[in-house]
């Protein structure tokens, strides 16, 4: 458990904590899983943004591999896949700018973007 977000921490310096319902994490107050959504969060110190770049390619990559496994799922059962699979939480427009520079095509649609009942 947590072998993908701790090998991303070790090679990039990020903070990556799985977070929200079905998580398994919970919250140091409540002692229950946030009333989130599950979510990926990535985090680094200020003067690390390459190692931020490169945590956040690696979690993409990853989070494409569950998205494919997920997607063959739904194929071979026959139901219907909810898409995008994942997308972007909130975040600064500027680093969002910097994050679409960084990564290009490989950036997933931020989920605000996503029209209502998917994709």
């Amino acid at each position: 458990r947590g072998r993908n977000t701790r090998a991303i921490a070790e090679a990039t310096g990020a903070k990556v904590r799985v977070r929200g319902q079905g998580s398994g994490h919970l919250e140091v107050t409540s002692k229950q899983e946030a009333p989130t959504p599950l979510m990926l969060v990535i985090a680094t110190e200020c003067d690390n943004r390459e190692g931020f770049y490169v945590a956040v390619r690696k979690a993409v990559s990853l989070l494409r591999q569950v998205e494919n496994r997920y997607l063959q799922y739904c194929w071979i059962r026959g139901l219907a896949a909810s898409r995008p699979a994942f997308v972007l939480g909130p975040m600064a427009d500027a680093l969002h700018a910097e994050l679409l520079l960084a990564l290009g095509d490989a950036l997933p649609p931020r989920g605000e973007e996503v029209p209502a009942g998917g994709g």
